[in-house]
Parts: structure tokens; C-alpha cells; sequence
């Protein structure tokens, strides 16, 4: 009932392709980024959005995971604008009402040193928010 989509969606839209929820179909792609140098990503613009007839009333928390632990990733940070992040391990919150138009943010990543070059397909976007019917 609540979905993330990438490929550049615009605020208030609902373009977008949606991200695969739990089959690596469609995932995010960040990278390849040198651990070497603790290298970080570029901005990526995403956006979440409620199917049809559903709503979000007191909006979202976005965080990441990494792995079967669900313990909030020191990898991953988030922006409502691409400018000011909220910090690596924290949680974005987004307090507008999230409905079917798209609600934009941004993430970022970044390898460390101690991280063995592979591609990872442990990581995950965590939505929080409770959907209700309008």
C-alpha cells in the first residue's frame, strides 16, 4: 500500500519505476564506490508513494538496514532536499501526509575502509508509516 520508486520521480507526480520489495527485480544501484578512500555516493532521488484510495495521515520514517539484523546501517544517510542530511545511522522523518503523489528524498551511501569489495545485496530501505484506507 506504500511504495519507493527511483529513476528520478518528480515531487507530486507519480512517475517513477517502482523498487522490488524483496526480490532484487528492480533494486537501488549505488556504486561501485572505493572503500579504499571511504568513498560516498552522489545524491539519488526517490520518492514514496501510497497505491489508490490510501494514505499516510502522519507521514514516514525512512531508515536502512544491512543484512537480516534490521539494525539502522552507519552506511546510509537521507535528505528531504539533497542538501541537509540527517546523519549516517539516523532516520529520516517525513511529517507530510504521504498520499498517490510522489514524495520525494534522497539518499546517499558510503564504503569504509574495513569493507571487503563485493556487491551487496544485503541493504535494505525501511518505510515506516501506518497506511490507512481514505
Amino acid at each position: 500500500m506504500i511504495h519507493l520508486y527511483k529513476n528520478n520521480p518528480t515531487a507530486g507526480g507519480t512517475d517513477g519505476s517502482m523498487v522490488s520489495e524483496g526480490t532484487n527485480g528492480n533494486p537501488i544501484t549505488i556504486g561501485p564506490l572505493d572503500a579504499s578512500k571511504n568513498e560516498e555516493s552522489e545524491p539519488i532521488k526517490l520518492a514514496i508513494r501510497c497505491d489508490n484510495g490510501y494514505v499516510a495521515k502522519d507521514g514516514a520514517q525512512i531508515t536502512a538496514t544491512i543484512g537480516e539484523s534490521f539494525n539502522v546501517s552507519d552506511l546510509w544517510d537521507f535528505s528531504l532536499d539533497g542538501v541537509n542530511w540527517v546523519g549516517y545511522k539516523d532516520v529520516l522523518s517525513i511529517e507530510q501526509e504521504i498520499n498517490n503523489t510522489n514524495t520525494v528524498f534522497y539518499c546517499r551511501a558510503k564504503a569504509i575502509e574495513s569493507e571487503q569489495p563485493s556487491n551487496d545485496i544485503t541493504a535494505k530501505i525501511i518505510i515506516i508509516a501506518k497506511v490507512e484506507a481514505v
